[in-house]
């Protein structure tokens, strides 16, 4: 969990980083040519929203993830693991296992998805601005 904390949160940081660039970018092209920022900004709305919503999406699957291990931490009594495979007894807590694994992979499924929308995205821009 540590090292995967320490990844999330190098993206967690970046994200913050563009949007503090882009804020700065819109303020000064406010001042010097607005009709291009208004064009501009349309042209990448929805390349915005796509990075937006996956952000949102990988801070959701890291709470996810959190959830589990936690889950898994506070139960490791009843949790094993055996020829690769979790073994739970209690009925009960498999239930619960099984519903936060679940979501945690329906989560980075989404996650996955998004992240790969956002790469048609940016090819399109990408080629938009070698024209």
């Amino acid at each position: 969990m540590a090292q995967l904390a320490k990844y999330v949160e190098i993206d967690f940081r970046y994200f913050a980083q563009q949007q503090s660039a882009r804020a700065d970018f819109s303020r000064k092209m406010t001042a010097c040519d607005s009709k291009y920022l208004k064009q501009w900004d349309a042209e990448r709305q929805e390349q915005e929203d796509s990075e937006k919503s996956a952000n949102q999406l990988e801070h959701d699957w890291f709470a996810s993830v959190n959830s589990l291990y936690d889950y898994a931490d506070q139960h490791a009594g009843e949790i094993a693991v055996r020829d690769g495979k979790i073994s739970i007894s209690d009925e009960t807590l498999r239930t619960t296992f099984d519903a936060l694994l679940d979501r945690s992979k329906a989560l980075h499924g989404k996650l996955e998805s998004t992240v790969q929308e956002e790469v048609r995205l940016q090819q399109q821009a990408n080629a938009k601005i070698a024209e």
